[in-house]
Protein backbone atom coordinates (compact mmCIF):
# COMPACT_ATOMS: atom_id res chain seq x y z
CA UNK A 1 0.00 0.00 0.00
CA UNK A 2 3.20 2.44 0.66
CA UNK A 3 4.42 1.77 -2.09
CA UNK A 4 1.17 2.17 -4.40
CA UNK A 5 0.82 5.52 -2.35
CA UNK A 6 4.39 6.79 -3.53
CA UNK A 7 3.98 5.82 -6.84
CA UNK A 8 0.70 7.92 -6.98
CA UNK A 9 2.29 10.89 -5.04
CA UNK A 10 5.56 10.87 -7.75
CA UNK A 11 2.92 10.49 -10.46
CA UNK A 12 1.19 13.62 -9.23
CA UNK A 13 3.98 15.57 -8.70
CA UNK A 14 5.57 14.78 -12.36
CA UNK A 15 1.92 16.12 -13.82
CA UNK A 16 2.47 19.34 -11.34
CA UNK A 17 5.82 19.95 -12.87
CA UNK A 18 5.20 19.19 -16.56
CA UNK A 19 1.76 20.89 -16.49
CA UNK A 20 4.14 23.88 -15.01
CA UNK A 21 6.70 24.07 -17.56
CA UNK A 22 4.07 23.76 -20.60
CA UNK A 23 2.96 27.20 -18.95
CA UNK A 24 6.49 28.67 -18.64
CA UNK A 25 6.99 27.55 -21.94
CA UNK A 26 3.67 29.07 -23.45
CA UNK A 27 4.68 32.45 -21.30
CA UNK A 28 8.04 33.01 -22.74
CA UNK A 29 6.83 32.89 -26.25
CA UNK A 30 3.93 34.63 -26.10
CA UNK A 31 5.63 37.65 -24.49
CA UNK A 32 8.99 36.72 -27.11
CA UNK A 33 6.89 37.36 -29.77
CA UNK A 34 4.84 40.31 -28.83
CA UNK A 35 7.96 41.99 -28.63
CA UNK A 36 9.25 40.65 -31.87
CA UNK A 37 5.88 41.86 -33.56
CA UNK A 38 6.12 45.25 -31.93
CA UNK A 39 10.11 45.65 -32.77
CA UNK A 40 9.30 44.61 -36.41
CA UNK A 41 6.16 47.28 -36.61
CA UNK A 42 8.70 49.52 -35.26
CA UNK A 43 11.20 49.18 -37.76
CA UNK A 44 9.21 48.52 -40.62
CA UNK A 45 7.23 51.91 -39.72
CA UNK A 46 10.68 53.92 -39.11
CA UNK A 47 11.65 52.68 -43.27
CA UNK A 48 8.62 53.89 -44.93
CA UNK A 49 9.23 57.21 -42.98
CA UNK A 50 12.48 57.53 -44.35
CA UNK A 51 11.93 56.44 -47.47
CA UNK A 52 9.09 59.24 -47.78
CA UNK A 53 10.30 62.28 -46.00
CA UNK A 54 14.20 61.51 -45.98
CA UNK A 55 16.86 61.20 -43.24
CA UNK A 56 17.35 64.61 -42.19
CA UNK A 57 13.53 65.74 -41.87
CA UNK A 58 12.23 67.05 -38.29
CA UNK A 59 9.84 64.16 -37.98
CA UNK A 60 12.08 61.83 -38.82
CA UNK A 61 14.70 62.72 -36.37
CA UNK A 62 11.38 63.00 -33.31
CA UNK A 63 10.58 59.68 -34.45
CA UNK A 64 14.34 58.37 -34.01
CA UNK A 65 14.40 60.42 -30.60
CA UNK A 66 11.08 58.83 -29.98
CA UNK A 67 12.20 55.90 -30.01
CA UNK A 68 15.14 55.91 -27.52
CA UNK A 69 13.02 57.96 -24.92
CA UNK A 70 9.62 55.34 -25.64
CA UNK A 71 12.35 52.50 -24.71
CA UNK A 72 13.77 54.39 -21.48
CA UNK A 73 10.57 55.28 -20.76
CA UNK A 74 8.77 51.35 -21.07
CA UNK A 75 11.58 50.30 -18.69
CA UNK A 76 11.09 52.52 -16.26
CA UNK A 77 7.63 52.01 -16.27
CA UNK A 78 8.14 48.55 -15.76
CA UNK A 79 10.78 49.22 -13.23
CA UNK A 80 7.96 50.86 -11.14
CA UNK A 81 5.55 47.88 -11.89
CA UNK A 82 7.79 45.30 -10.37
CA UNK A 83 8.26 47.54 -7.41
CA UNK A 84 5.00 48.31 -6.84
CA UNK A 85 3.78 44.65 -7.54
CA UNK A 86 5.48 44.11 -3.90
CA UNK A 87 2.61 45.65 -2.44
CA UNK A 88 -0.68 43.80 -3.43
CA UNK A 89 -1.28 40.33 -3.29
CA UNK A 90 -1.09 38.65 -7.15
CA UNK A 91 -3.82 35.79 -7.57
CA UNK A 92 -2.40 34.97 -11.01
CA UNK A 93 -0.15 31.67 -11.27
CA UNK A 94 2.86 32.66 -12.61
CA UNK A 95 2.51 36.44 -11.86
CA UNK A 96 5.77 37.18 -11.15
CA UNK A 97 7.63 35.64 -13.96
CA UNK A 98 5.04 36.94 -16.12
CA UNK A 99 5.47 40.25 -14.77
CA UNK A 100 9.51 39.72 -15.63
CA UNK A 101 9.11 38.70 -18.78
CA UNK A 102 6.89 41.55 -19.86
CA UNK A 103 9.92 43.84 -19.50
CA UNK A 104 10.55 42.80 -23.61
CA UNK A 105 6.78 43.71 -24.94
CA UNK A 106 6.90 47.07 -22.54
CA UNK A 107 10.18 47.96 -23.55
CA UNK A 108 9.88 47.23 -27.47
CA UNK A 109 6.04 48.85 -27.16
CA UNK A 110 7.83 51.97 -25.47
CA UNK A 111 10.27 52.32 -28.60
CA UNK A 112 6.89 51.98 -31.06
CA UNK A 113 4.98 54.34 -29.16
CA UNK A 114 7.47 57.01 -29.03
CA UNK A 115 8.68 56.91 -32.24
CA UNK A 116 4.86 57.18 -33.53
CA UNK A 117 4.64 59.78 -31.16
CA UNK A 118 8.09 61.69 -32.53
CA UNK A 119 6.84 61.22 -36.11
CA UNK A 120 4.01 64.38 -34.95
CA UNK A 121 4.68 68.11 -35.81
CA UNK A 122 2.41 69.08 -32.95
CA UNK A 123 3.87 69.16 -28.96
CA UNK A 124 -0.04 68.38 -27.90
CA UNK A 125 -0.85 65.67 -30.45
CA UNK A 126 2.40 64.14 -29.98
CA UNK A 127 1.79 64.48 -26.32
CA UNK A 128 -1.52 63.07 -26.65
CA UNK A 129 -0.82 59.86 -28.83
CA UNK A 130 2.21 59.30 -26.66
CA UNK A 131 -0.09 59.34 -23.48
CA UNK A 132 -2.90 57.07 -24.99
CA UNK A 133 -0.65 54.85 -26.40
CA UNK A 134 1.37 53.95 -22.90
CA UNK A 135 -2.14 53.68 -21.32
CA UNK A 136 -2.45 50.51 -22.97
CA UNK A 137 0.58 49.39 -20.52
CA UNK A 138 -1.05 49.78 -17.65
CA UNK A 139 -3.75 47.44 -18.36
CA UNK A 140 -7.06 50.03 -17.88
CA UNK A 141 -9.54 47.10 -18.50
CA UNK A 142 -8.32 45.11 -15.27
CA UNK A 143 -8.74 49.32 -13.34
CA UNK A 144 -12.21 49.47 -15.07
CA UNK A 145 -13.17 45.90 -13.98
CA UNK A 146 -12.20 46.69 -10.19
CA UNK A 147 -14.08 49.31 -10.25
CA UNK A 148 -17.70 47.66 -11.89
CA UNK A 149 -16.67 45.10 -9.20
CA UNK A 150 -16.83 48.12 -6.62
CA UNK A 151 -19.88 49.70 -7.45
CA UNK A 152 -21.89 46.36 -8.32
CA UNK A 153 -20.47 44.84 -4.58
CA UNK A 154 -19.57 47.54 -2.29
CA UNK A 155 -18.68 45.70 -0.10
CA UNK A 156 -15.52 44.57 -1.73
CA UNK A 157 -14.03 48.24 -1.32
CA UNK A 158 -11.51 46.95 1.13
CA UNK A 159 -10.22 44.13 -0.69
CA UNK A 160 -9.95 45.91 -3.92
CA UNK A 161 -8.80 49.37 -2.62
CA UNK A 162 -4.92 48.58 -3.49
CA UNK A 163 -6.25 47.07 -6.60
CA UNK A 164 -8.30 50.36 -7.33
CA UNK A 165 -4.65 51.99 -5.67
CA UNK A 166 -1.91 51.22 -7.54
CA UNK A 167 -4.35 50.94 -10.97
CA UNK A 168 -4.87 54.51 -10.58
CA UNK A 169 -1.26 54.85 -9.89
CA UNK A 170 -0.20 53.05 -13.11
CA UNK A 171 -2.08 55.08 -15.31
CA UNK A 172 -1.41 58.35 -14.03
CA UNK A 173 1.99 57.34 -14.02
CA UNK A 174 2.00 55.78 -17.68
CA UNK A 175 -0.01 58.73 -19.18
CA UNK A 176 2.44 61.25 -17.76
CA UNK A 177 5.61 59.27 -19.00
CA UNK A 178 4.18 58.96 -22.48
CA UNK A 179 2.92 62.80 -22.76
CA UNK A 180 6.53 63.54 -21.79
CA UNK A 181 8.17 61.24 -24.29
CA UNK A 182 6.12 62.53 -27.01
CA UNK A 183 6.45 66.42 -26.85
CA UNK A 184 10.43 65.64 -25.88
CA UNK A 185 10.72 63.76 -28.97
CA UNK A 186 9.11 66.04 -30.73
CA UNK A 187 11.24 68.96 -29.57
CA UNK A 188 14.69 66.96 -29.83
CA UNK A 189 13.40 65.97 -33.69
CA UNK A 190 13.47 69.65 -34.67
CA UNK A 191 16.34 70.96 -32.61
CA UNK A 192 18.53 68.04 -34.46
CA UNK A 193 16.90 68.92 -37.93
CA UNK A 194 17.46 72.56 -37.20
CA UNK A 195 21.25 71.96 -36.51
CA UNK A 196 21.30 69.55 -39.41
CA UNK A 197 20.17 71.96 -41.58
CA UNK A 198 22.69 74.84 -40.35
CA UNK A 199 25.58 72.81 -40.31
CA UNK A 200 24.72 71.82 -44.15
Amino acid sequence: MGIMLDNEFFELLFAVVLVAAIALAVLLFATSGLGLLFTGIHWRLRRTRERVQGLNSATVRGSRAGSWLGLCAGLGLWLIWVLLSRFSDATMPFHNLLLYMSVIPMATWGMLAGSIAGNQTDFGRAGRIGALMFLLTANPVRWLWAVADVVILPEQLEQQSAVLLLGAVKLLLSAAAGAAAGRAAVLAGRRNAAATTSAA
